[in-house]
């Protein structure tokens, strides 16, 4: 953890070392994480996928999976655990529903995609955890469905 907690609101930075010099940036606040990858602080700070977070309360779990093209990392897959504002339990309080991400870690391209079941939004999360060499084909591929 980088700090203390806010004394206002309890909102919390970690920054993990992670694969090639690449480090993993977890920013939480108002119940809600971000999650990004960058060789620094600030360049992590700075990717868009530092910028992108779900409206529901949410978390990650501690274990995220690099994906690999040789010794260069292209992408990380972390579970979420995600509010479902429509499922109650007997308190009256969300429920949590698992969902995997894969965050591609591309130069200034650090986005994230939430895994879907439906044929078009899987098949673009799909390409961003395969190795560079098949984004092409596999973004093209999903193109034309």
């Amino acid at each position: 953890m980088i700090g203390k907690p806010s004394e206002l609101d309890g909102s919390t930075t970690r920054f993990c070392p992670g694969k090639a010099g690449l480090s993993v940036l977890i920013s939480e606040d108002d119940l809600r994480e971000t999650v990004s990858v960058g060789k620094s602080l600030k360049a992590a700070a700075k990717e868009p996928a530092a910028q992108m977070w779900f409206e529901p309360f949410n978390s990650t779990l501690t274990i995220v999976e690099w994906r690999m093209a040789g010794k260069k990392p292209f992408a990380i897959i972390q579970r979420w655990l995600i509010a479902d504002n429509a499922d109650r339990d007997a308190k009256d309080r969300p429920r949590d529903k698992a969902m995997l991400a894969v965050t591609a870690c591309r130069p200034a391209k650090c986005a994230m995609s939430p895994m879907s079941t439906s044929q078009p939004i899987r098949m673009r999360t799909n390409w961003r955890a395969r190795p560079p060499t098949s984004w092409r084909a596999i973004s093209n591929a999903a193109r034309t469905r």
